[in-house]
């Protein structure tokens, strides 16, 4: 059955000064707000009502929601900023300043329209895929989280008719075998400082993340098991470094120890940082090691990620399953792993079809 909602209606005093009520009911609160109406009408009170209400009042609900930089502020520092890594805030940060406030920071969240994030979207296709993608997740955390606060009624972002359009520059592909082969053999014999052939013998022979590599300790290689423990991570929020945990859980894991690398490590140390000794590099010494050593070698424009990306694809090609391969690289997704095998097969397809392709004489 139906609940009934009551509620008391004063409708005057009596001779004795006391209140007088009538009890107004209905089964929704539309129905009940109706029969509260007719109650004041059959009393002659609405005219009073009317009398006593300021002529000039207004309801403004609008000035209630806040602008999307005013909520961005108080959401980031509350739910995201604190469980987040410092090069991580300092990319968000940028996201922010550069590119999402100057189009939404002054619009009051309630607003925002979905046709507004496809325009944002349309400005941005000069950016990388990903890049313009990440803003896009951002900003729909937000909104979202508007959502709940009930702020708005709807993430406009979770549109199906949001696209993105990007005609930005696309990530590296992996080096080519000849390309590695000239980056070692100039390891081998140009790079005379420790530090330099330290470092660029690490991201060819592991594929660990820049951070991972300039975080790594003496006491976490194992020479006897040819075994490297990628146990923490260097970042920088600024100039100096942080010492942190890896990027995800599965960052935690063992690296094969190639001979080549080995040689390349000597002179062997006891304790310390690989890089640096004491204490990790610096984000400036960093860039200043890894700005010499392309004058001295030729890089062909590698980044340490595309060294990385180099490696995972080489374990792909040298038909290393999955599973293994998603482990050295520590990859939190399987997904990501299967990414790179695929694009690699995709690669040898090719490479397979223009073989046949000679010898049928085309």
């Amino acid at each position: 059955m139906a609940k009934r909602h009551k509620q008391r209606v004063k409708i005057g005093v009596n001779e004795n000064g006391d209140s007088v009520y009538k009890w107004a009911d209905g089964y929704s609160i539309d129905e009940l707000n109706d029969n509260i109406v007719r109650i004041y009408i059959e009393n002659g009170l609405l005219d009073r009502v009317k009398d006593n209400r300021p002529p000039t009042q207004k309801i403004d609900t609008k000035g209630e929601c806040p602008t999307f930089r005013e909520y961005v502020e108080k959401w980031f520092a509350t739910y995201k900023e604190y469980r987040l890594k410092p090069t991580t805030v300092k990319g968000y940060r940028s996201n922010l300043s550069k590119h999402i406030y100057p189009f939404f920071g002054d619009k009051r969240l309630d607003e925002i329209t979905t046709d507004d994030i496809q325009q944002f979207l349309n400005e941005k296709e000069s950016l990388a895929r990903n890049t313009v993608h990440t803003m896009l997740v951002l900003i729909g955390e937000v909104l979202t989280s508007a959502c709940e606060d009930k702020l708005i009624p709807v993430d406009p972002t979770k549109s199906k008719r949001i696209s993105i359009v990007s005609r930005g520059r696309k990530e590296r592909n992996a080096l080519k075998p000849e390309q590695l082969k000239a980056i070692i053999e100039g390891i081998a014999t140009e790079l005379k400082d420790d530090d330099e052939r330290r470092l660029i013998a690490l991201l060819v022979f592991t594929g660990m993340r820049r951070g991972e590599v300039l975080g790594l300790k003496w006491e976490d290689i194992d020479f006897k098991k040819k075994l490297i423990h990628v146990q923490r991570s260097v970042t920088y929020a600024h100039n100096q470094p942080e010492i942190t945990t890896p990027k995800t859980a599965s960052g935690r894991r063992y690296v094969p120890l190639d001979d080549r690398l080995e040689a390349l490590l000597k002179p062997i140390g006891t304790a310390g940082y690989v890089l640096g000794g004491e204490t990790p590099l610096t984000n400036m010494v960093f860039r200043r090691l890894y700005k010499g050593v392309g004058e001295k070698i030729n890089l062909y424009d590698a980044t340490p990620h595309v060294f990385r990306h180099s490696y995972i694809t080489t374990l792909a090609k040298a038909d290393v399953d999955l599973k293994t391969i998603q482990r050295i690289s520590g990859h939190a997704n399987i997904t990501t792993t299967l990414n790179i095998y695929t694009h690699t097969r995709e690669e040898e397809i090719l490479e397979a079809g223009a073989k046949i392709g000679k010898l049928l004489g085309a």
